[in-house]
């Protein structure tokens, strides 16, 4: 086997390795899990953080979805909102409603943003709607995570492709062969997948991660074979031996590559440092891919290389790309104007960069018409942990309720849209005005009501005697309409008040005869009987005369005990009679108790004496739906019609669980709640049990606030401030926020500080790399500048558009252009050391740009070609936002290395060379 075979076949042994790992990395990267919910990332110590891990432990996660509907009248709003109650997986729902028509109904979901518990509450509600003829919008966190979950998915696809045709598009510009394109994408694209693949062992990575890590690394690493394939092809003019060949470039690229790669990863490593995480989750994966892509750049490109030598060199092009004299050119004859210039301009952008606005949440799939007609509602949590004495936290709860009802915006009007707590719904304290216009009852209806429940709760604040009972008997009557009722109980009472009447009164003989007859229903005995009965008492009590008055009671007594012994008496009192008698003085005895009993006792006791009766029937009272019932009406009424009877609030819970326990068992209730109030009662019934299941945990109480502010900094910032302040102030420490506010409060804390550390870092790291691995203190100084340069300008024209800067767009793009495009400074002015060594300034210059300007060229153009197209498909502004500052950020450093860095070496040649540990040229001017 000759030397030949033996590299092809080492050859495709390299590539076939390659091969089958980018294929495990392909199957393992199907397994990776993406994560859309940025808030996962915030920093364990963030406000947002604890208090998701403490509602994650007590509650669980929640998702919100809103549904605005267009033409519902109110009958169609309370059909709707039933129907949305009875879907699967609504933990809440609310709703407002406007006089045009326009229903908005909020739903709070068992399971998160991203879980298919709210994908499940999304989709049965649009069954549903799409059984109707209303106009429906959907918004919500749910509705917007969706929205951004097939949004990346759609673009980042379209995204690949139109990079990779660009990339291939470019890289035929530059190239010397038809194959080098396919050979250096090919090469990038096994990295890629290799490096998808590891990301399975990370668990789980972030979306922004997910749409744009491919994309970068290709762009970030690809120079590494590009400078490979061009130092090959130098070395090939001079070397026939293809092996050879290779290994001197690999040997004469790979300190090039090691600094480019090392200050790249530097950068990346920036990144991990970041208090919010999704740096970490960023950094890991995209320094895993710039290794990758170093080491298949200096293994896997070698071996594909001498495998498709014949083919390259039968496809050999000639390559479209400026040679870099024109550059040299221009920095001879003008380096002194292009220098201060540059260092003006360097300057000002400087300046411009830090009034720039930064933005920290992604507004995509917010639905316009809901916010232009309801506004942006943005839901905040208070976690508490609760205690003994819950009375103290629900008077908590108000005292921060009070306190937020004050807040305002600049326009003056209220930041709080709603708030859902237990203090401000189970544990609320209604007024009788409150029932009224909950329930929609007349406000002396409702007062009614209160009476009923203060005198339930307690019986003691109203007693009395059986006469005053009876005295207060008729108020009864005015609730029954007429009918059955109304005539039983009107019946029952007069035959009372005629029985009392008779035995309290004094009456002649005959008043006594027709008195009794007409109690009696007929009569009883002759005008000579009455006036013998009469006589009969006046001998039989030893009275000299004949009484002209007696009182009632006292006849009646008479004549039951003369019937038993005297023949005339017994011969007119007949068997009933003597009963009715006997009767007639039980009713009197009853009613001649001065004892004052309460509702419940009185009732007891009327409804013992009521059996005692023989022959008088008060069937009449009992048939209302017990005795004891209507007991408690006469005494409710009694209470109402006393203008000082005490009526203090009472508590949400306490007044509709015992509407809803008598409504059907008191007859006053039954009739003073219609069917359509009875129902009212039942929802609040309802919402109450949610207020306790939504509200309370087993260790942690929370409360639910929507504000109407949009999630950004600023106005929203001050507010959320104050409400950290206040809630502290109130509750203490012990009280947790959670909420797209907080969590855009948090990452804008902490964007100072990472934005600080992360600067720092980047400059430092790369700034020692270069130093340590070219030997060198003047150019770090130098490239660091320039690059920083760049970066400043990139920030700058966002400032200049008017456009806000999403705050990772800013830490990523920094991070990436100081590690990544560096690179091109490295290799320019690197090469101009080298050449120094041997030649003069002027030819170095021309040297060194020759060299660097294939890579200059064509990996700068194919990260700015990357960005852009990022920038331009992708609608999140997470994500398209760090596109557009790459591009922006990459095309100033394609400017400034080939037009100011030049002038820089050409100008400062002497500071570069004193300050470069290399051997001096004698050449050296």
């Amino acid at each position: 086997m000759n030397k030949r075979t033996r590299m092809r076949l080492f050859s495709a042994s390299v590539i076939a390795f390659f091969l089958v790992l980018a294929a495990v990395g392909f199957l393992l990267s199907k397994s990776v899990k993406v994560n859309y919910d940025l808030a996962d990332y915030l920093d364990s110590d963030t406000e947002t953080r604890v208090a998701l891990d403490k509602l994650t432990e007590d509650f669980g996660m929640t998702g919100n979805v809103q549904i605005m509907v267009e033409g519902a009248d109110k009958d169609d709003a309370d059909t709707l909102f039933s129907s949305l109650s009875a879907l699967d997986g609504v933990l809440y729902l609310s709703r407002t409603q406007k006089e045009n028509g326009k229903v908005l109904f909020t739903i709070l979901v068992d399971g998160d943003d991203n879980s298919d518990t709210a994908k499940s509450v999304v989709a049965g509600a649009k069954a549903l709607f799409s059984e109707t003829a209303f106009t429906v919008e959907y918004g919500g966190s749910a509705v917007k995570t969706a929205a951004i979950q097939a949004n990346t998915q759609n673009e980042m696809s379209l995204i690949i492709v139109i990079v990779i045709l660009l990339s291939v598009f470019l890289l035929l510009l530059s190239a010397s062969s038809w194959l080098e394109p396919l050979l250096l994408l090919s090469v990038s694209g096994v990295a890629i997948l290799i490096n998808m693949g590891l990301n399975f062992f990370l668990g789980e990575i972030s979306f922004i991660t997910n749409s744009i890590a491919a994309i970068l690394q290709l762009a970030l690493s690809i120079d590494y074979s590009i400078v490979l394939l061009h130092t090959f092809r130098d070395i090939r003019k001079e070397e026939t031996d293809p092996a050879a060949a290779m290994k001197k470039a690999v040997k004469s690229v790979f300190l090039p590559v090691l600094a480019s790669a090392l200050t790249t990863v530097a950068g990346l490593a920036a990144l991990l440092f970041m208090t919010f995480t999704i740096g970490i989750d960023l950094g890991l994966v995209l320094i895993k891919g710039i290794i990758l892509a170093a080491i298949a750049s200096l293994t896997l490109l070698p071996a594909a290389v001498l495998l498709l030598d014949k083919p390259l060199e039968k496809t050999v092009k000639r390559p479209l790309i400026p040679k870099g004299e024109i550059f040299c050119k221009v920095t001879k004859k003008a380096s002194h104007i292009i220098l201060p210039v540059a260092a003006v301009t360097i300057v000002i952008a400087a300046v411009l960069q830090v009034f720039n606005t930064y933005t920290f949440t992604d507004a995509t799939g917010e639905n316009k018409k809901i916010i232009e007609e309801f506004g942006r509602e943005s839901t905040v949590v208070l976690l508490y942990e609760k205690n003994e004495d819950r009375e103290s936290d629900y008077e908590k709860e108000r005292l921060l309720l009070s306190a937020l009802a004050e807040y305002k915006k600049a326009d003056g009007s209220p930041v709080l849209l709603s708030a859902v707590s237990l203090s401000a719904t189970a544990e609320a304290e209604y007024t009788p005005e409150g029932l009224s216009a909950t329930l929609g009852v007349p406000e002396e209806d409702a007062r009614l009501l209160f009476t009923m429940q203060r005198l339930y709760d307690d019986p003691s604040l109203l007693s009395l005697s059986p006469a005053e009972l009876l005295s207060a008997a008729d108020l009864a009557l005015s609730v029954f309409d007429e009918g059955e009722a109304k005539a039983a109980l009107s019946e029952g009472l007069s035959l009372l008040r005629g029985v009392s009447a008779f035995t309290a009164s004094e009456h002649t003989p005959e008043e006594f005869r027709l008195s009794l007859a007409s109690l009696s229903g007929g009569e009883v005995f002759s005008e000579k009987n009455a006036a013998y009965i009469y006589e009969l008492y006046a001998r039989r009590n030893g009275e000299s005369e004949i009484p002209e008055r007696l009182y009632g009671r006292d006849i009646v007594a008479f004549l039951l005990k003369e019937a038993d012994t005297n023949l005339v008496i017994k011969q007119v009192i007949k068997a009933n009679e003597k009963q009715k008698l006997r009767d007639m003085l039980r009713i009197d005895a009853f009613l001649s108790d001065t004892g004052a009993y309460d509702f419940r006792k009185m009732g007891e006791k009327l409804s013992l004496f009521i059996p005692t009766l023989e022959s008088i029937s008060l069937d009449g009272l009992e048939s209302l739906d017990g005795t004891a019932s209507l007991v408690s009406g006469i005494y409710i009424l009694r209470a109402a019609a006393e203008s000082d009877f005490p009526l203090p609030p009472v508590k949400a819970h306490t007044l509709v669980s015992f509407l809803s326990a008598e409504a059907e068992q008191n007859p006053i209730l039954r009739m003073k709640l219609d069917e359509e109030m009875r129902g009212k009662v039942s929802e609040v019934a309802s919402e109450i049990d949610t207020a306790y299941s939504l509200l309370v945990g087993e260790r942690y109480a929370r409360v639910l606030l929507s504000f109407d502010l949009p999630n950004e900094s600023g106005e929203p910032t001050a507010v959320i401030g104050k409400l950290i302040e206040d809630g502290r102030s109130v509750f203490g420490e012990n009280l947790f926020f959670a909420g797209e506010l907080i969590s855009t409060y948090d990452l804008e804390a902490a964007f100072t500080v990472d934005n600080l550390i992360i600067t720092l870092f980047t400059v430092t790291a790369v700034f020692l790399i270069i130093m340590a691995v070219f030997r060198s203190l003047s150019l770090p100084i130098i490239l660091v500048t320039v690059i920083q340069g760049a970066i400043f300008l990139a920030l700058a024209t966002s400032l200049l558009l008017g456009s806000g800067i999403f705050f990772l767009s800013y830490i990523v793009t920094t991070c990436i252009l100081m590690g990544a495009t560096i690179d091109y400074g490295i290799l320019m002015s690197s090469s101009y050391v080298n050449l120094r060594i041997s030649l003069s300034r002027e030819d170095a210059l021309n040297g060194a740009v020759r060299i660097a300007m294939p890579t200059v060229f064509t990996s700068g153009i194919t990260l700015v070609v990357c960005g852009a197209a990022i920038a331009v498909i992708s609608s999140q502004p997470s994500i398209g936002s760090v596109g557009l500052l790459i591009a922006k950020g990459a095309l100033g450093s394609i400017l400034l290395i080939t037009l100011v860095l030049p002038s820089i070496l050409y100008r400062l040649d002497g500071f570069v060379l004193r300050l470069t540990w290399k051997k001096r040229s004698r050449n050296e001017q």
